[in-house]
């Protein structure tokens, strides 16, 4: 285990030098608010980073600041060896058709099916693909997520845990090398929790993507991660494997684990 004082994390299986993701010190407020006070991560590849904190703590302002919604104040974030800030908007779009976001509350589109929503970022960003491969995309996708028979039901019709689906559905459509995950599991019943988490898994094995998984939910982060840092007080406080960090001393830590 690491903390700010302490030794490198330990990761399961991972080479060095490849990584994805860059973040060094990087800092974010709002006002008096410090959100980010000089956070530090690295994500590599095929590797599933979970980010645990508690509701507040920043982290989904920090998965914002990594596909550039939400501008930082000083540090530097890299993204595939290329900075976010010096970007343009030509090629900051560029970057994230590389890398999936998948939404806390799903953002489905209500008056959109569910074929029309996966649909959607293909006929916008990917030049002369045709109609037959955008519907074997679409039935590729929602046999990923067990759910090939809802093409054409309304978002209103499906339930928490299939909009879930659905949302991870829409991102996955793209092919995305990184994927971001913001609560993947908040608002589902415990076994649907379960079942979201081992689809994350499921997802980094089929297409070896590289995955930063933001969270509160413990079960979550046991069942997905490689390596967990824990965001306290805008740093990365302690990082190691979910075994490592449960075995922490600190208090801070522990009362993750509780």
């Amino acid at each position: 285990m690491k903390t700010e004082s302490n030794i490198s994390p330990t990761t399961k299986n991972l080479e060095s030098g490849n990584e994805v993701l860059s973040i060094k010190n990087v800092f974010k407020s709002f006002g008096d608010n410090h959100v980010l006070s000089g956070l530090n991560l690295t994500l590599h590849k095929k590797e599933n980073l979970v980010v645990l904190g508690r509701s507040g703590s920043g982290k989904s302002v920090l998965i914002k600041c990594v596909i550039g919604l939400i501008p930082i104040e000083s540090g530097i974030i890299k993204v595939f060896g290329n900075d976010v800030t010096s970007l343009t908007r030509k090629q900051l779009d560029e970057m994230r058709t590389k890398v999936g976001f998948v939404f806390q509350g799903n953002a489905l589109y209500d008056s959109m099916t569910v074929k029309e929503n996966l649909e959607f970022a293909l006929k916008r960003l990917v030049k002369n693909i045709s109609r037959k491969n955008i519907e074997m995309l679409v039935d590729e996708m929602l046999e990923n997520v067990s759910l090939p028979l809802t093409k054409n039901i309304m978002p209103a019709e499906l339930s928490g845990g299939m909009k879930k689906r659905i949302g991870l559905a829409r991102t996955l459509i793209m092919k995305p090398e990184i994927m971001l995950y913001d609560e993947p599991t908040t608002g589902l019943d415990p076994v649907t929790s379960k079942e979201i988490s081992n689809l994350i898994l499921n997802i980094q094995d089929k297409y070896q993507t590289s995955s930063m998984i933001i969270t509160h939910d413990i079960s979550c982060a046991k069942i997905t991660s490689n390596k967990i840092i824990t965001l306290i007080n805008g740093i990365n406080y302690a990082e190691g494997s979910y075994e490592e960090l449960t075995r922490s001393e600190d208090p801070l830590v522990k009362a993750f684990f509780k």
